[in-house]
């Protein structure tokens, strides 16, 4: 119920402009958003899949380490990505149904029933002062017994 990947060449048409722009390297993850979200309670997720992050010049990294986790009482998120590029992090996300976004670096959502999956997009800038995106699917951790 969620997917993702990375669309390495096209072309985009800008609105209202109407100029084309290259597309290319756009990291995207899709599915079927979770219908009725969780009210209360903490999750953590763990990493089952990613892109491989890419810098606007087209050299590929590597996504070193990722977390997240969610507090559905207050409806906050956190994630930490980090990439062979650089970092990118939010500690208090805001969810607004089964969408977060923190504006600027970070927008996903929740898929399948209660939650069960997570998927996101990121950005930033790295070290050498390029752009670096990418996209990443969490899986929501069971409780022991």
């Amino acid at each position: 119920f969620v997917g993702w990947g990375v669309w390495v060449t096209g072309t985009g048409t800008a609105i209202p402009s109407g100029a084309i722009a290259p597309a290319n390297r756009l990291h995207y993850v899709v599915g079927i958003p979770t219908a009725v979200m969780p009210t209360s309670g903490i999750a953590t997720y763990s990493l089952i899949g990613s892109t491989a992050p890419t810098r606007y010049d087209g050299i590929v990294g590597s996504l070193t380490s990722a977390s997240f986790s969610a507090d559905f009482s207050f409806g906050y998120i956190s994630t930490s990505l980090v990439t062979s590029f650089g970092t990118v992090s939010e500690s208090a996300m805001s969810a607004n149904g089964s969408s977060f976004s923190n504006g600027t670096s970070i927008s996903g959502n929740f898929f399948g029933a209660n939650a069960a999956r997570a998927g996101l997009v990121y950005g930033g800038f790295g070290s050498a002062g390029m752009y670096f995106s990418g996209s990443a699917v969490f899986q929501k951790q069971l409780l022991p017994f």
